[in-house]
């Protein structure tokens, strides 16, 4: 009897652990669902395959450009395909299949976290824009060689330190910064203090 027991518990607590996996929806069916066009089978494989392709990018900016290329190269071999040019009536169901690649396209690229290298790229524009932006009388002023220094006691995953030089043309100066954020998203940034 306790056997019987224990193999029921063991049945329900496991059978309801893998239930918890298969509610996930991909980022492609959110996309979809949030656009209001339900299922599209075109569009889906469409997006699918370029998402799939965009997805290895390592900036966001990087991942927008694949994306788009992906869903204009998978838009240009279905406009070829004769299946799907009988369908088309006029141009009517290409133009609505635009308009869902796009509004799907904007959510993909909306939705995606930011990545490590978009912060860094967003910190170090802030810091040329504060020494050479307006207001500022070096105007001629590049924020060069910048790379994280993983060793610094002030740096973590959250808010990397990173090493860099700064040229007015007339001199060159190495400083480090901490770049400050929350979920790779760029708060602001404090000029550190080099440790070695």
């Amino acid at each position: 009897m306790r056997i019987l027991v224990l193999i029921t518990i063991f049945s329900a607590l496991f059978g309801c652990a893998g239930l918890e996996t298969n509610n996930k929806t991909s980022p492609v069916d959110e996309a979809l669902k949030f656009c209001g066009f339900g299922y599209n089978s075109e569009l889906g494989g469409m997006l699918e395959a370029s998402y799939k392709y965009a997805d290895k990018s390592d900036s966001s900016a990087e991942f927008g450009a694949k994306l788009e290329k992906g869903l204009e190269t998978q838009l240009s071999a279905m406009v070829k395909n004769e299946t799907f040019t009988e369908k088309l009536g006029e141009g009517e169901m290409l133009q609505l299949l635009r308009e869902q690649q796009q509004c799907a396209k904007d959510y993909l690229i909306n939705s995606r976290p930011n990545t490590r290298k978009d912060l860094l790229k967003v910190c170090m524009d802030d810091l040329q824009e504060r020494l050479a932006g307006n207001g500022s009388r070096r105007k001629v002023v590049s924020v060069r060689n910048y790379l994280v220094y993983a060793s610094h006691s002030m740096h973590s995953e959250e808010s990397p330190v990173v090493a860099l030089t700064i040229d007015d043309v007339v001199s060159e100066r190495n400083i480090m910064v901490r770049c400050i954020s929350n979920n790779n998203a760029y708060q602001d940034l404090e000029v550190v203090k080099n440790e070695g």
